[in-house]
């Protein structure tokens, strides 16, 4: 959980930063653009990003959550 929320922040901050420096945010020179491909990456690094969240859900409630989902 700790994972996915600090990537969903860093996403965020980096985010901010590109639309705070506008068209310069995205250019190659300011390596800002490199900072927002990174931190997308890490939102996918061990599985995309609503498979982890379903897994957290699960985890937390096992007698309601796997209702909808099916068979393992």
């Amino acid at each position: 959980m700790v994972k996915m929320f600090a990537s969903e922040e860093i996403f965020k901050g980096c985010q901010h930063a590109v639309q705070l420096h506008r068209g310069n945010g995205i250019m190659l020179d300011f390596r800002i653009e490199k900072l927002l491909r990174d931190a997308s990456l890490f939102l996918h690094r061990d599985a995309t990003f609503d498979i982890s969240r379903f897994k957290i859900v699960r985890a937390m409630f096992p007698q309601t959550a796997g209702v909808y989902s099916g068979p393992e």
